[in-house]
């Protein structure tokens, strides 16, 4: 009975610790300089999420 607990215990934390920020969305597009609309080669883009309150 004692190991039966441990197991339960064990396989419920291992499901609690599974985090759900895994999933990711691929974004894609191209960076265009504001004047001459030519794309900017090597740009990097960062992305933040905000979470609603």
């Amino acid at each position: 009975m004692k190991l039966k607990h441990t197991l339960f215990a064990t396989l419920l934390l291992a499901l609690l610790s599974i985090s759900t920020t895994v999933y990711a969305d691929a974004i894609k597009g191209r960076v265009l300089d504001a004047n001459t609309k030519e794309p900017i080669e090597n740009a990097s883009v960062k992305v933040e999420i905000k979470k609603w309150q």
